[in-house]
This record gives structure tokens, sequence and C-alpha cells, in this order.
């Protein structure tokens, strides 16, 4: 070491750039530095740069865990071979620049990655900006827990601990919260057991959008036709509580059947023009929920005049509401 400090003294006689003057005197202290962390184990010497790793690639990893202080001793390694290759490069030997990594290609040794089956999906349906947002968030939360993994390697323990993970969002994010990682969220979340949690039909749809993207990928051979597989989001969704639906009393019925929709006629186009009308009468006499029963689109196309159609549009709306 003290022959490098010769020659980064010497530098300044000779006539060097300002630039590597100053590399070669940062040199001097944090290459002993890195190799006596690096002989000592000691990965906490990088630990910033580790988890801003992690960050970069949305993977969590416990910090006590083996595969962290794997990755730790990795970077270390390479750290401590990073500033032996620039003091010899600076000192005039020939030193190759790496090859950078392709690490955006979605191609793993075993599949296609999670993230890689979403833009194909994203190609191939075109969703609406709304369904877009969603399940752009339920993959991007599916990975901050479990990192970058191939389609097949996702299994029911990994659909139940996201499940889980989920369960615990709080219904608020403001502020830091607002840009939060999943993990992060749940370790909050376990901080403040009185924030209100998200309900059970939003975490099923987090799980919905990751399974549709999952089985798009088995479906158009993002998975090996060797590897044996099963849809593992299968039955994983949460029960979710009936919502307490109380009778129409008879002074609401003359108020409903009292407004301009049934009186004279109105359409309005907040209320989806004959929807306004057909939606209230479906829901009372069938019982069903209106959310339901406002998928059936045909009830404003020219076939509603049929009896036949609308026996059968009646038969339908029944038999969803008792399922």
């Amino acid at each position: 070491m003290r022959r490098h400090f010769k020659w980064a003294s010497r530098r300044q006689n000779l006539g060097f750039p300002t630039d590597m003057i100053k590399r070669a005197q940062a040199l001097e202290w944090t290459l002993p530095a890195g190799q006596e962390a690096l002989a000592r184990g000691d990965i906490s010497h990088l630990q910033w740069e580790v988890d801003e790793l992690l960050k970069v690639f949305r993977i969590n990893l416990d910090r006590s865990s083996s595969s962290y202080r794997e990755l730790g001793m990795a970077v270390l390694k390479a750290y401590v071979r990073l500033l032996h290759a620039l003091g010899r490069r600076d000192r005039g030997e020939p030193v190759d620049t790496p090859n950078i990594p392709d690490v955006d290609h979605g191609t793993t040794a075993e599949g296609e990655s999670l993230r890689a089956a979403y833009v194909g999906w994203k190609q191939s349906r075109s969703p609406s900006p709304t369904t877009l947002r969603k399940f752009t968030y339920a993959i991007d939360r599916f990975i901050e827990l479990h990192g970058v993994m191939p389609v097949e390697k996702i299994s029911r323990k990994h659909v139940r601990e996201f499940r889980e993970a989920l369960q615990e969002l709080p219904v608020r994010r403001a502020g830091k919260l607002q840009r939060a990682t999943l993990p992060e969220l749940v370790e909050w979340s376990k901080k403040h057991p009185g924030a209100r949690r998200v309900s059970a039909a939003t975490v099923n749809k987090l799980l919905g959008g990751v399974q549709a993207v999952v089985v798009w990928a088995r479906d158009n051979g993002l998975i090996p036709d060797h590897v044996p597989w099963a849809d593992p989001f299968s039955n994983m969704r949460l029960d979710e509580p009936e919502p307490d639906r109380a009778p129409w009393e008879p002074t609401e019925l003359r108020v409903l059947f009292a407004s301009p929709v049934f009186s004279e006629g109105a359409r309005p186009k907040a209320g989806r023009g004959e929807a306004a009308f057909w939606l209230p009468l479906l829901g009372l006499f069938t019982g069903a929920r209106l959310g339901e029963i406002r998928h059936y689109r045909l009830l404003m196309s020219e076939r509603m005049n049929s009896p036949i159609f609308i026996q059968s549009l009646l038969q339908k709306t029944l038999n969803r509401g008792a399922a």
C-alpha cells in the first residue's frame, strides 16, 4: 500500500488530470477499509449499498437471513475487486470494462418471470386505464414481497403469504406510506394495530389481478410445457361478508317511484339512461344485488321489448341472486 501512496503523490507533480488524482486519493483509504471489512466478513460496511440494490430490484430480504448475508458478501467482494481494478487502470495496466448484464430481460432458466408475463398480458389485452392501474399495483406488491421469480415457481404458500400481507394494508396511506413497499406497510400496520385495514373485497381484487396474469402466462406458453403446473391462486380468496340490506320501507318506495325517472320518464345520463329505470325494478322484484344485475348491459338494447328476453333475464338474475 506504500507503493500506492507514492504513486498518488507523484501524479500531482506529473500533471495528471484532476479526476484521476482525486480517485487515487480516495483509493488510499477506501481500498484498505474495504479489504479489512472483507477479511472480517463485515457486510455492514456496505449495508446502505446493499439496501439500495434491493430497492432497485424491488426485493424484500430480512437483514437477519442467510440470503441477505450471502448478498452482502457478494457485493463486498465485487466492491473490493472494483477498487483494485480502478487502481491498476490508473497505473496504466490494461483492465477491460466488464459487460453490463441485461437485468431487464424477463427470461429465466426455468421460464418467464411474473414481470415479463405482465408485459405480455398488457400487450395482448389492451386493458382500460383503470384496470391497468389496479393490475400494476397488484403485480408490484407481489414482487415487493417475493421478488422477481418465474411464474411456475409461484406456490400456494407464496399466495397465502401475499394474501396475509395484503390484509395488513392500511386504508389511508398518506405521506411516506404512499411510496412504501408492501413489507414496509405491513411493518407500519403492526406498529399501528388500531389503523383501519382494507376490506376482503379489496384483497380479493388484488389476488385476482395477479391470478389473471399467471393464468394468461400458462395459456400463452410462458410456462414450459414439461413443467407440472396448477393455478396457485385457486380457492385462495377471502370470504366476503354479505352486506346488511334491510328491506325497502313503503315510504322509501313511494319516494323512489315518485322520482322523475318513473313519474316523468326522465333518463339521466348519470343514471346510465334506461338502467336508472330497470335496475331498481329488477332489484326490487328479484332481491339480487344491484352490483350483480348491472352487468346485464342488454337491458338498454332493443331486445328488451321481447317478453322472452325479459323472462330469461329475470331467471338469470334470480339464479345469480340465489348463488
